[in-house]
């Protein structure tokens, strides 16, 4: 199916899995200014990349509000996200990249990058 599947906030991560055989790309958003939910995020994201039917779908791990002054800082969200191990040893292919999607800007180079790599409409 065409089109974009879209959850804010994690209250229906439970249903994640059922959309992953027709998704043609994974969005994983994490709002570094919501650091108590940082840690979370992470196990969250584990989850994902394990799933069997996510399996060789990419996945782009969009850190938001980055240059915020209340976010964690980089080196910080690294860490806590082990990225180097999981990139590593992860069969889905993923994209890191920064944003801050309050902007317009941003959410146009994002939805640009998504719909030109996937072909997603």
């Amino acid at each position: 199916s065409s089109g974009i599947n879209a959850e804010y906030g994690g209250s229906l991560r439970q249903t994640w899995a059922q959309y992953f055989t027709e998704s043609k790309v994974v969005v994983f958003l994490v709002d570094l200014e919501n650091t108590m939910q940082v840690s979370t995020c992470h196990v969250e994201l584990l989850k994902l990349l394990s799933n069997p039917g996510l399996q060789s779908r990419p996945v782009l791990l969009l850190f938001n509000k980055g240059l915020s002054p209340v976010a964690l800082p980089r080196h910080r969200v690294s860490r806590i996200f082990s990225l180097d191990a999981v990139l590593e040893h992860t069969t889905s292919t993923v994209k890191v990249l920064e944003a801050d999607l309050t902007l317009d800007s941003s959410v146009e180079h994002i939805s640009t990058w998504i719909k030109d790599k996937y072909g997603v409409k």
